[in-house]
């Protein structure tokens, strides 16, 4: 029984994640869309830290 559990806990962990990659691939279209005409230095400056800042508060998220 715990086999079966850990089985159906890893899918839905895949499945989640897969959830996961497309919401931040549709945050990295919104962001691409506000800096990309920045320029190509500054606006990959200003994504590196919108990824940055993204990634801390899901960090903070996840631990708090």
């Amino acid at each position: 029984m715990e086999i079966l559990f850990f089985i159906i806990c890893f899918f839905a962990l895949l499945f989640l994640m897969s959830i996961g990659g497309w919401i931040l691939k549709g945050l990295g279209f919104f962001a691409g869309i506000f800096f990309e005409g920045v320029g190509s230095c500054l606006g990959c400056l200003l994504k590196f830290g919108f990824w940055f800042l993204l990634i801390i508060i899901l960090i903070l998220g996840i631990f708090a």
